[in-house]
C-alpha cells in the first residue's frame, strides 16, 4: 500500500471518530440518548482518545453513560474504557469546583486592594452548559490591570503557584497542580497577525460594564465578538479545536434572539473576519443542533467538509503543522506557496522581527546590543531542547505548495 493510500486512511479515521465524538456531545447538550445503531459501528477507544484531544471527555461521558444504562452487559474491555472515560468527567466536575474556589480567592484579592478585573472565555460560557464540568477548562483567562502587576505575583506565589513572566503584552501564567490562570494586561498582542485585534481593544474600558465591586463583563454581543476574536486567532495559527464550535453553539442558543447582530456583523467586517465567523456558526449549528446528526451521514459541500476536517485534526490546542501552513499561506496571499516566500520564512524563523523580542527577551529589545546574545540562546534551544520539532516545521516547510 502506498503512503498517500495510508495517509488517506489515517485521515478518514479521524474524521470518522471526530464526528462521532461531535454526535455524542450533541446527544449530551440537548438530553438525548444516542442511537444505539451508531453506537454499535464507532470505536469506542478511539472516540475516546479523540474526546482526550479536544478536551471534551466529560461532555461525550455525558452521552456515553446515557446510552449504557440501558445496554446489555458489556465487555470487561468496555467497562475498563467506561471507568476510565467516567474518571475524567469526575475529574472535570472536580477540577471546575477547585478553579470555583481559587478564582473566588483571587477575584477577593483584586477586590480587596480596589483593582479592576474581566472574566474572560471559559469562566463566562461555562455556565451556559448544561451540567457542571461539562465544559472542560485547562485555566482561567482573567484581564486586569497590569499596574498591579507585582503584587499579584506575590499573592499567586504565597498561595503555592509558580508564576511564568513574560512581556507585558502576554498574560502572566500561574500554575499549581492541574490548576492554572492566564492573568492578562491587553486581550491581544501587538504581533502583527493579532494587531488589528490589539488596536481594536486597546481602549477596552470604553467596552465594560461595571458589575457589583471591581468586576467587570462586556456586553453580550462585545463577548461574543471577543470570542470570535479569540477563536480566529487560534485559527488562523496553530488552530482551534471542535470545543470552540461547541461553545459558539451552546452560546447563541442561550442568547436566543437577544443579540443585536447588526451591530456584531459591523465590527467583524471592521476587523475582517466576518466570513470566518459566518462559516463557524453555521458549522456550530450543523454539528450540534437537536437533530444530532452524525457528520459520518451526513451530505456535507466540499466547504463545510474540510473545514469540519480541520477543526477535527486540530485537537484543543491545534498543530506546528497548520501554524507553519497558515503563516506560509498569509504571505502567499492563499496562493501557491513560492521558493522564495519559504526562503523568507527560513530567515525570520531564525532572525525574527524586533517585536518577537519585545515579547520574549525584553531585555534585549531595551539593549539592542544583546540581540545577538538572544540569537545564540535561541539557536542553543532549539537544537537542544527542540530538535524534534525544528524538524518537522522545516519538513512541513518543505512540503507545502
Amino acid at each position: 500500500m502506498k503512503q498517500k493510500e495510508i495517509d488517506e486512511m489515517e485521515k478518514e479515521k479521524i474524521f470518522s471518530s471526530g464526528a462521532d465524538m461531535i454526535y455524542l456531545a450533541a446527544c449530551a447538550l440537548h438530553g438525548k440518548t444516542p442511537d444505539a445503531e451508531l453506537v454499535s459501528r464507532m470505536e469506542l477507544e478511539t472516540v475516546y482518545k479523540q474526546a482526550a484531544r479536544h478536551y471534551m471527555q466529560a461532555v461525550t461521558y455525558h452521552a456515553i453513560e446515557k446510552f449504557f444504562k440501558g445496554a446489555d452487559t458489556c465487555s470487561q474491555e468496555t467497562n475498563d474504557l467506561l471507568a476510565r472515560w467516567k474518571s475524567d468527567r469526575v475529574r472535570a466536575v472536580r477540577q471546575t469546583v477547585a478553579f470555583e474556589l481559587e478564582r473566588e480567592a483571587v477575584l477577593a484579592f483584586f477586590e480587596q486592594n480596589n483593582v479592576r478585573y474581566l472574566p474572560l472565555k471559559g469562566i463566562i460560557l461555562q455556565n451556559y452548559y448544561p451540567a457542571i464540568g461539562m465544559r472542560q477548562m485547562s485555566d482561567n483567562d482573567i484581564l486586569y490591570d497590569p499596574g498591579f502587576r507585582k503584587e499579584l505575583r506575590k499573592f499567586m506565589l504565597e498561595r503555592g503557584y509558580e508564576g511564568k513572566i513574560l512581556d507585558s503584552s502576554w498574560p502572566d501564567t500561574y500554575v499549581k497542580g492541574n490548576l492554572a490562570f492566564e492573568m492578562h494586561h491587553s486581550l491581544f498582542t501587538e504581533m502583527d497577525d493579532e494587531k488589528l485585534f490589539h488596536d481594536y481593544y486597546l481602549n477596552i474600558e470604553k467596552k465594560l460594564l461595571h458589575d457589583k465591586g471591581c468586576g467587570c463583563r462586556l456586553s453580550d454581543e462585545d463577548f461574543y465578538i471577543y470570542c470570535t476574536t479569540h477563536a480566529y486567532k487560534h485559527f488562523s495559527g496553530c488552530g482551534t479545536g471542535v470545543r470552540s464550535l461547541m461553545d459558539v453553539y451552546v452560546y447563541l442558543a442561550a442568547m436566543g434572539d437577544r443579540l443585536d447582530f447588526d451591530y456584531i456583523k459591523k465590527e467583524l467586517e471592521g476587523l475582517g473576519i466576518r466570513e470566518f465567523d459566518k462559516a463557524q456558526r453555521r458549522l456550530a449549528e450543523l454539528m450540534f443542533s437537536p437533530d444530532c446528526i452524525n457528520l459520518n451521514q451526513a451530505e456535507l459541500s466540499d466547504e463545510d467538509r474540510a473545514l469540519a476536517e480541520y477543526y477535527i485534526d486540530c485537537g484543543v490546542y491545534g498543530n506546528l503543522n497548520n501554524l507553519v501552513i497558515n503563516s506560509l499561506k498569509r504571505e502567499s496571499d492563499g496562493g501557491s506557496v513560492k521558493a522564495s516566500t519559504k526562503f523568507k520564512y527560513y530567515v525570520e524563523r531564525i532572525f525574527p522581527k524586533m517585536e518577537y523580542y519585545k515579547l520574549t527577551f525584553p531585555l534585549a529589545y531595551r539593549y539592542k546590543i544583546l540581540i545577538p546574545g538572544a540569537w545564540i540562546i535561541r539557536t542553543l534551544r532549539g537544537i537542544f531542547v527542540k530538535p524534534v520539532r525544528i524538524m518537522k516545521e522545516f519538513e512541513t516547510v518543505s512540503k507545502t505548495k
